[in-house]
């Protein structure tokens, strides 16, 4: 029937479902990509305490052998993680301030608007995973001064 009587179907609705679908891959694309830094980056980050306590193994055993306490011992690592990790912690919110302050700018320069402050969702996974992330290498702390005092 539209071509008997020399009519066109609009394609352009057509169009913006196709660019939208293939927007919506490519976003969930970066936020797999994401996914997998950020767990890489903490598994670096768990190896490399790992190993700074495997090199000071002889020196913590020499500390347990003139008496102190594996608990004593595990205080400091500890310490010394939370340290590390808020300098890490530090930074990265300063990177996601500047980041976003800078698509801010550019989106308004094209028209568009960015919500202020970052989304409860976002904050909320951030503490979950910071909280997991100390819970987990505090364990990892303490058995391997046991075994370190066994």
């Amino acid at each position: 029937f539209l071509s008997e009587n020399a009519l066109e179907v609009s394609s352009g609705r057509l169009i913006g479902g196709r660019i939208s679908i293939i927007i919506k891959m490519l976003i969930l694309l970066l936020a797999l990509l994401g996914l997998i830094i950020v767990f890489l980056s903490i598994l670096i980050f768990v190896l490399n305490f790992q190993l700074i306590i495997s090199q000071s193994a002889p020196d913590i055993r020499l500390l347990l052998q003139i008496g102190y306490k594996p608990a004593q011992i595990s205080q400091v690592l500890k310490s010394f993680l939370f340290k590390i990790f808020a300098i890490v912690i530090g930074i990265s919110l300063l990177g996601v301030f500047f980041t976003k302050k800078f698509f801010k700018v550019w989106l308004a320069d094209q028209g568009m608007q960015l919500p202020e402050g970052l989304h409860l969702l976002v904050l909320f996974a951030a503490a979950i995973l910071a909280a997991c992330f100390i819970f987990f290498n505090y364990n990892i702390i303490n058995k391997q001064v046991l075994e370190l005092y066994k």
